[in-house]
């Protein structure tokens, strides 16, 4: 039996919205790199990934809820100025981000429960326990770990 045809009208929307959220976020994290205008790009980066977060819970897609949630808490604490922005740390932001890309293909033509996003939820924990100080962390590790898992 096939969907009703609101079903896939909401799709499309959701899709679209998250497309358009996750292109802010690439360019407000290159932005960071770059060090232009932190505080105006953060905000944004709070913005986009709790727009991701709300459009995903409504949809009801869990793991890019969970995602999205604790990118958000990360830059909530940068945003706060609890956390000082660095390379490191805008690095572990990108991996989040290709793991929401992956996810959203993921959810399109496959099971989404396939991927793991654990690795993020240690790095995140990490931040959220220490004040992030990315020398005390193997973010190589890490970040190496987590590519060889988008890839």
């Amino acid at each position: 039996m096939p969907l009703p045809s609101y079903v896939n009208e909401y799709v499309h929307g959701y899709t679209d919205e998250f497309d358009q959220q996750i292109q802010v976020i690439q360019a407000e994290l290159l932005n960071l790199d770059l060090c232009q205008n932190q505080d105006a790009g953060i905000q944004m980066l709070v913005q986009a990934t709790h727009t991701l977060y709300e459009c995903s819970k409504s949809m009801g897609y869990k793991p890019l809820v969970h995602l999205t949630y604790g990118m958000g808490e990360i830059l909530e604490y940068m945003r706060k100025g609890q956390i000082a922005v660095d390379t490191a740390l805008t690095s572990i932001l990108y991996h989040a981000t290709d793991y929401l890309l992956l996810l959203r293909h993921t959810w399109l033509v496959g099971p989404i429960d396939s991927i793991s996003i654990q690795p993020l939820f240690v790095l995140f924990e990490h931040i959220r326990q220490h004040n992030w100080i990315s020398d005390e962390l193997d973010v190589g590790r890490f970040t190496e770990q987590l590519g060889s898992k988008v890839k």
